[in-house]
């Protein structure tokens, strides 16, 4: 189980009882209610233009700060993964996006709080691009004019994006 759970869900919440710890998930034995943990999705879509630059956002707030990521956030719970990410690209860049590719997932935390990411490479669909929401600056980087791996967010994000890479130039 991840520590995220164990350390912040002792209480059940239906009744106040103490969790049992299990393997994979929390148990009440008072009143047998069930948690399976489970990470919070997020996206990251990379999106490219007619010059096979991809755009990189800089982070307006922690954590982070500073740093280049890619366009994305958290997926609602009324809404698919794409929707997520297009809805994200809409609001840190004002563009609206078309996915075009699946980069890959691969599992990560953010806060301490487990995640797994779902990239995208996405082309503009109409708009122009202004820094938004929680996105400092926004910059179209040539594939291969990246910032290096240790001005990059965070681990997930710098895998993603070599992975994106592949995929561009294979266009």
């Amino acid at each position: 189980m991840h520590p995220f759970y164990a350390k912040n869900f002792l209480i059940c919440p239906r009744c106040g009882a103490n969790f049992t710890n299990l393997d994979d998930h929390l148990y009440c034995e008072v009143c047998q209610f069930t948690i399976y943990p489970h990470p919070s999705p997020a996206t990251s879509v990379f999106i490219v233009n007619d010059k096979n630059q991809i755009m990189l956002t800089k982070r307006k707030y922690e954590p982070q700060k500073g740093m280049w990521d890619s366009v994305g956030g958290f997926v609602m719970t009324d809404e698919s993964i794409e929707e997520g990410a297009i809805r994200e690209a809409k609001e840190e860049t004002r563009l609206t996006v078309k996915i075009v590719n699946y980069v890959g997932t691969i599992p990560d935390e953010y806060l301490g709080t487990p995640t797994i990411t779902i990239a995208y490479i996405a082309k503009v669909e109409s708009g122009t691009a202004i820094a938004s929401d929680d996105a400092q600056e926004l910059k179209w980087f040539d594939i291969d004019q990246l910032p290096p791996d240790n001005k990059l967010a965070f681990k997930s994000v710098t895998t993603l994006l070599h992975q994106a890479i592949k995929i561009i130039k294979q266009y």
